[in-house]
C-alpha cells in the first residue's frame, strides 16, 4: 500500500475563540442529547471533543448537561464511517434532543503508523484526537484526510494525508521547539480604560492563537474597590500585583520582562512585544498531560524538561475561567464579559521551587476541587516557569493546547 503524505508543514494558528458564557445570575442552561446508532462501540465526540461514551446498537446513549446552543456530533470506530454529517444540532435548555446516526463498513482501508521526535505528541485525524505518538491507526478510509500534530512547547504541524487502500505505511515527523509567550494583564471592572484594553488584548490573542500565546487576567481594586473577581481570589491577585509592583490599570506583562501600560496604540505595542519575545528560545519544554475537569475536581500532570540548567525557578500553576459573564455590569465601567480570569494558583500563589540539570525531566501533579461559583466547563490551566532573579518567564503551557 502507498500512502501519500502531502506534508504541508506550517504553523497552525489555533484561535482562542470566545464562546457565549452563562450569565452569572441565571441557572445553568443545559439540555440532554440521546444518541442511537446501528453499530456498537463507536466513540462519541461532541464538537470534536471525546465524551468518554460509546454507542449501543440496542439502546440510546445519553449525553446529559449539554450546553444549550448549536453542536456537532462525530462518531469514530475502526473500519467504519458515518453516513452524513451530524452538525447544526440544536440543544434547547431543559429539553431532550434525539439523534440517530448510521454507520457503514469502509469499502477500502489502509493502516497508518505515526511517530514523532520527541514522542507523546497528540495526533488528530479529520479533526478528532486519536491518541499520542507513536500511534498505530487501523482501518483508515482510503482517500484524503486532514492530519495534525500538537505538542506543548513545539510548533504544530498540519498535513494532508492521501491514503490508498492496501498495506501499512509510516509517517515520521520531527517537531520544532517553540516558545509559548505568557501574557499577564491587570484590569478591573471599576476601570474605564480597561474595557478598551481588554478588547485589544482579546483581539491580539485570537490573532496569534493558543499554540503561541496564553494569558491570565488578574483583577484588582484599582481605581476603586468592589470587583467581584478580585474579591473571589484576593490573595492570589494581590500576590501578582506585589510581584510586579502594580499601582495602576490597565497594564500588560509579556513573559515577566516587557510591560505595556495604558491603551494608546495598544494593538501595535502588544504585537511588537510578542514578536520580541517569540524569537527567544525557551529554556525548558512544558506540557500539561491527563487534564480533567468536572464539578468535583480539576486535575492533571505538568511535564517539565530542562533544555538548559534550571536554578531558582518557580513553577506557577494557575486555574483560569475562559469566559465569565454577568447579566448586569459588576463594576462602574459597564463591562459584562471577562476572559481568562484567574480563579486560583495551585498550591499557593508562591508557586513550586524547581531546580533541574540540563536534559532532566520532572512531573508535577495538581488536583483541586473547584469552587461552587466556578463553571467547570470553562476552566483551563495555565502553567509557567519564572526565574526568581530576573522575573523572566522561561516557558508557558496551557490545557487549551494539548
Amino acid at each position: 500500500m502507498k500512502v501519500i503524505f502531502s506534508l504541508l508543514t506550517f504553523i497552525v494558528i489555533f484561535s482562542c475563540t470566545t464562546q457565549d458564557g452563562i450569565l452569572e445570575s441565571e441557572k445553568q442552561k443545559f439540555g440532554s442529547l440521546f444518541i442511537t446508532c446501528n453499530v456498537d462501540s463507536a466513540q462519541i465526540y461532541l464538537d470534536q471533543n471525546p465524551t468518554g461514551k460509546f454507542t449501543s446498537s440496542t439502546d440510546s446513549v445519553l449525553l446529559d448537561s449539554v450546553k444549550a446552543g448549536v453542536h456537532s456530533v462525530q462518531l469514530q470506530r475502526e473500519c467504519y464511517e458515518t453516513v452524513g454529517v451530524q452538525s447544526n444540532i440544536v440543544i434547547q435548555a431543559g429539553k431532550q434532543t434525539r439523534l440517530h446516526v448510521e454507520m457503514k463498513l469502509l469499502d477500502s482501508v489502509s493502516n497508518l503508523f505515526i511517530s514523532t521526535i520527541p514522542d507523546s505528541a497528540l495526533i488528530f485525524l479529520d479533526g478528532l484526537p486519536r491518541g499520542y505518538s507513536p500511534l498505530f491507526l487501523n482501518c483508515v478510509a482510503a482517500g484524503e484526510h486532514s492530519f495534525e500534530i500538537r505538542k506543548g512547547s513545539y510548533a504544530p504541524i498540519a498535513a494532508i494525508v492521501t491514503a490508498i487502500g492496501g498495506e501499512t505505511d509510516t509517517l515520521q515527523q520531527s517537531l520544532a521547539l517553540q516558545r509559548t509567550v505568557l501574557v499577564e494583564h491587570f484590569s478591573s471592572s471599576t476601570c474605564v480604560p480597561c474595557v478598551a484594553a481588554d478588547e485589544a488584548i482579546l483581539s491580539f490573542l485570537q490573532n496569534n492563537g493558543v499554540a503561541r500565546v496564553v494569558s491570565i487576567n488578574y483583577h484588582t481594586e484599582i481605581p476603586a474597590p468592589g470587583d467581584p473577581m478580585y474579591l473571589a481570589a484576593k490573595e492570589d491577585n494581590d500576590a501578582r500585583m506585589t510581584y510586579y509592583n502594580i499601582f495602576t490599570n490597565p497594564i500588560v506583562w509579556f513573559d515577566g520582562v516587557i510591560s505595556e501600560l495604558g491603551t494608546s496604540n495598544l494593538d501595535a505595542r502588544l504585537e511588537n512585544a510578542f514578536q520580541t519575545r517569540t524569537i527567544v528560545l525557551p529554556k525548558a519544554a512544558m506540557e500539561i498531560l491527563h487534564f480533567k475537569k468536572s464539578n468535583d475536581m480539576v486535575s492533571g500532570t505538568i511535564r517539565v524538561e530542562a533544555l538548559s540548567e534550571l536554578q531558582n525557578i518557580k513553577l506557577q500553576i494557575a486555574v483560569v475561567e475562559k469566559n465569565v459573564d454577568y447579566e448586569n455590569p459588576p463594576g462602574q465601567n459597564g463591562q459584562k464579559h471577562f476572559f481568562d480570569v484567574l480563579r486560583t494558583f495551585y498550591p499557593t500563589p508562591d508557586g513550586t521551587l524547581l531546580s533541574l540539570p540540563a536534559g532532566e525531566k520532572t512531573f508535577i501533579q495538581f488536583s483541586l476541587p473547584p469552587a461552587s461559583q466556578w463553571k467547570a466547563e470553562q476552566l483551563e490551566v495555565v502553567a509557567f516557569l519564572q526565574d526568581q532573579g530576573t522575573k523572566e518567564v522561561l516557558q508557558a503551557a496551557s490545557t487549551l493546547y494539548p
